[in-house]
């Protein structure tokens, strides 16, 4: 298990001084990032062998979320791994041990010149045997799907501020565009994230949210309705 211990910023909190959803994802993905930099399995590493992780799925369970200033400790595992596929545990807790939030996560391997799934190396695989990390009890691999009461809202066009160094837009950027058509008040503590197609510069997004006994589903899609991500947030009363 790699752990990162770092402290809640002013730029990662929201009106209440707490950290948010799009901020939480990206403290998992330094934290990853960090750890494979210290590895010698890092964004260079991959560049010069033509290969790239993409997320396909998030599940998310937030106990409390920290504050401005307030000290955290967090730590991420990968635990499975299976033809393309990688599986990584993440959790943000207190330098005390209280735990905060916890994540499962599935990635795919990429050939960046071919856009297809690679297998995944032998040395990338014994880096991701591991047995020090239990799994949440995740369905990560669950089809996503809007409710018959969906309603279609304003479309918005993708900039080059959306977008990260594999030049597509970065996971937490469509967290953060689906959390904008979350209802004022709602309380967030459980959530799944599923990614299904790229998008790039230029690319119009077009959101449709559909609410019922079943919780509450954001998709941003395409003008033929193709999704390319999905949110979906337990009801509020549920735990």
């Amino acid at each position: 298990m790699y752990e990162w211990t770092t402290r809640i910023r002013y730029s990662e909190i929201d009106s209440t001084g707490k950290l948010t959803i799009p901020a939480m994802v990206n403290l998992f993905q330094d934290c990853v990032n960090f750890e494979s930099e210290e590895i010698g399995m890092g964004m260079l590493w991959l560049n010069e062998n033509g290969m790239s992780w993409i997320i396909l799925n998030w599940q998310i369970e937030v106990e409390r979320m920290p504050g401005m200033g307030e000290r955290i400790v967090v730590a991420t595992c990968p635990y499975y791994v299976k033809s393309t596929f990688g599986y990584r545990g993440f959790q943000i807790s207190t330098p005390e041990g209280e735990l905060l939030a916890r994540a499962d996560s599935m990635w795919m391997l990429i050939d960046w010149e071919t856009k297809k799934p690679k297998k995944i190396t032998p040395e990338m695989e014994k880096y991701y045997v591991s047995e020090e990390w239990v799994p949440m009890d995740s369905n990560l691999r669950g089809k996503i799907l809007l409710g018959e009461n969906k309603k279609k809202e304003k479309g918005f066009v993708i900039g080059r501020e959306h977008l990260d160094t594999n030049n597509h837009v970065n996971n937490a950027q469509y967290i953060a565009f689906c959390l904008s058509y979350i209802p004022e008040g709602r309380k967030i503590s459980k959530m799944r994230i599923q990614y299904r197609k790229q998008a790039f510069l230029g690319d119009e997004l077009i959101p449709y949210v559909s609410e019922d006994e079943n919780g509450l589903t954001i998709a941003l899609c395409g003008a033929d309705e193709e999704v390319y991500t999905a949110m979906y947030f337990l009801p509020e009363d549920r735990e």
